[in-house]
């Protein structure tokens, strides 16, 4: 059983009220996800079959404030897996580390481990703290415990509780989200297909935008309809302002100078393999070079020294 979450002041930060203010388009999206399948499958005429569905979905969330829920969470929607002996010493004493510097319990977030070549994690929510394998096989101590302040830095601006109920509110969007990014590479197969799926996007479209302004619903409705399609660049800004905010979190807590090495370890390690950084070629994180140059920024004059950190950092 993990131990009471430790306070922290300040409350919501930058990342905090990012997280906040999504949270409304992500559940707009998921109700109008969960609306478009029942409505292949039921008669939305029948209210109360959807707004029962939508009200157990809504009260499911009280599920997901349990740890065993985010342990699940963490394995079949992030898709981490638990550290092993090996892993688990090379990580700990860092983490312990980190924590401390942070003024946190480290044992208040469970550890996983993200099987990919990226220098972090993807961003996860509650107690849940992930690193990458690369990070953990490749890095000694030093550079370690930065990308560890790093993944930290994400749950340093969010109350955990309220960054899970974000998550599990947003699964249905995310599911209708990887269904159409998976669909739509597959229909090049497919070309009748394909066209057929083009007349009835167009066509729907078309009956939509009659439904509006011929039958007066408003524009009001065809904008909360489309909204869906301005997703995929709000969300993608959130995420790279989220990867950011965790770098700065990290050369906060005196790891900014350790991160810079890591990244451009990082970048030297792709070039030799003949990845282009910035550039979608491998399973690797793009922003590296821009995230870099924003830490840098963020660093301003202070002097750089090589797996270093400020002086006085540890």
């Amino acid at each position: 059983m993990l131990p009471p979450l430790p306070r922290r002041s300040g409350g919501f930060e930058a990342s905090g009220w990012t997280d906040l203010w999504l949270a409304l388009p992500w559940a707009l999206w998921s109700y109008l996800a969960l609306t478009a399948v029942f409505g292949l499958v039921v008669d939305l005429d029948e209210t109360p079959t959807l707004s029962m569905v939508i009200a157990l979905w809504i009260v499911s969330g009280l599920a997901v404030l349990h740890p065993r829920t985010e342990d699940l969470i963490a394995r079949w929607v992030y898709r981490l897996r638990d550290l092993t002996v090996k892993e688990e010493l090379a990580v700990r004493p860092a983490w312990q580390e980190v924590c401390a510097t942070a003024g946190v319990d480290p044992s208040a977030y469970r550890l996983w481990i993200y099987e990919g070549q990226q220098v972090t994690a993807p961003a996860t929510a509650g107690r849940t703290v992930a690193v990458t394998s690369w990070a953990v096989e490749e890095l000694p101590p030093r550079p370690l415990r930065a990308v560890l302040a790093h993944e930290l830095g994400h749950h340093l601006g969010t109350p955990p509780r309220w960054s899970v109920l974000v998550l599990w509110y947003s699964i249905p969007a995310r599911l209708a989200a990887v269904a159409i990014q998976r669909g739509v590479p597959a229909l090049r197969q497919f070309p009748a297909v394909a066209i057929a799926a083009l007349v009835f996007l167009t066509t729907a479209l078309v009956g939509l935008m009659f439904y509006v302004f011929f039958l007066d619903v408003g524009a009001a409705s065809l904008l909360l309809m489309l909204s869906p399609l301005a997703g995929p660049p709000i969300l993608g800004l959130a995420g790279r302002a989220a990867e950011r905010f965790a770098d700065r979190k990290a050369a906060d807590l005196g790891y900014g100078n350790q991160l810079q090495d890591v990244f451009y370890g990082w970048m030297r390690q792709a070039r030799t393999s003949g990845t282009t950084p910035g550039v979608i070629t491998t399973p690797v994180d793009p922003s590296i070079p821009r995230r870099l140059t924003a830490l840098e920024g963020h660093l301003g004059d202070v002097a750089y020294l090589p797996f270093g950190g400020r002086p006085g950092a540890p």
